[in-house]
């Protein structure tokens, strides 16, 4: 058990190996056409539209260069993430939410505040499993009013929160 245990993990590790791999392979590419299309738009388009001759103007190399150089990273990680969502690939382990959950909670809300948005967090969740529709969840029931079933709400300590 524990060795088909073992093999699994090690095929899922190596799947997901080659899906990284594919994913930076078509990172570089796109970036690749990233830098190859801002040189012909800045330097062949612009000196065409300038009458510049037939010759590239150094100026207008630089300033390509320096464009390339300024937006590279922002568009790379922009590609990087709009190709992971298309690839399937930005699922997030559950071990990563548990991780990041601190940082993200942390000073967003006071603390005063967190016990009931916890239990409102809690409520949606529940009703959701309970298999409460899109009109459920966009408008809240009445207190005292009822449910599909013939069960009542507004009864009990958290009535009306």
């Amino acid at each position: 058990m524990a060795r088909a245990r073992t093999r699994s993990s090690a095929r899922v590790a190596a799947d997901r190996i080659r899906q990284d791999r594919g994913l930076s392979l078509l990172t570089a590419l796109a970036m690749a056409v990233f830098v190859v299309g801002v040189y012909v738009l800045i330097v062949l388009g612009a000196g065409t539209a300038l009458g510049t001759g037939g010759s590239p103007s150094l100026w207008l190399s630089v300033l390509a260069t320096a464009i390339v150089a300024l937006a590279f990273e922002p568009v790379r990680r922009s590609v990087r993430q709009l190709l992971a969502r298309a690839l399937h690939q930005d699922r997030v382990a559950p071990y990563q939410v548990l991780a990041r959950f601190p940082a993200t909670v942390t000073g967003s809300y006071p603390a005063a505040e967190l016990p009931a948005r916890m239990a409102g967090v809690t409520r949606r969740r529940d009703q959701r499993r309970a298999g409460g529709g899109l009109a459920d969840r966009a408008r809240p029931a009445a207190a005292g009013s009822t449910v599909a079933g013939g069960a009542r709400t507004g009864s009990g300590r958290h009535a009306g929160r």
